[in-house]
């Protein structure tokens, strides 16, 4: 459907009403998905707003692909870019756990993840044991 409607734009069968397109989680962004936006850019510009965290990217195996927001100016052209660097989900030590993961691969965008509380509790734990309740 998001490849008709990419070659609807193309070939001139439907009409680009939009003069602004905002993309929430771009960093799951696919090539069809690009494609549809950028046909529509090509049939009519408009102002393009995404939000996007290139450390939550997951969905490789569904089409995405982190180049979209890696190489964004790029795809699109200047860009200004806001970053959000507190999380209001995690504490000290998940971010640091997490984050010394992510960051092993060198294409991630850097960033300075600071918690929104200063709560020091482990957010993980190992489990030694069950019961069958």
């Amino acid at each position: 459907m998001i490849n008709l409607a990419a070659e609807y734009i193309r070939a001139g069968k439907a009409k680009n009403p939009f003069s602004y397109v905002i993309v929430d989680e771009y960093q799951d962004i696919s090539k069809a998905r690009f494609n549809l936006l950028a046909e529509l850019r090509k049939s009519k510009d408009y102002d393009l707003f995404c939000v996007g965290d290139d450390w939550q990217s997951i969905y490789r195996f569904a089409g995405s692909d982190i180049n979209y927001i890696l190489n964004f100016e790029k795809y699109w052209g200047k860009t200004t870019v806001s970053k959000i660097e507190t999380t209001y989900r995690f504490t000290r030590s998940l971010i640091e756990i997490s984050g010394s993961f992510i960051t092993q691969n060198p294409a991630q965008i850097k960033k300075q993840i600071r918690e929104k509380s200063a709560d020091s509790r482990f957010s993980m734990g190992e489990i030694s044991g069950y019961t069958d309740k």
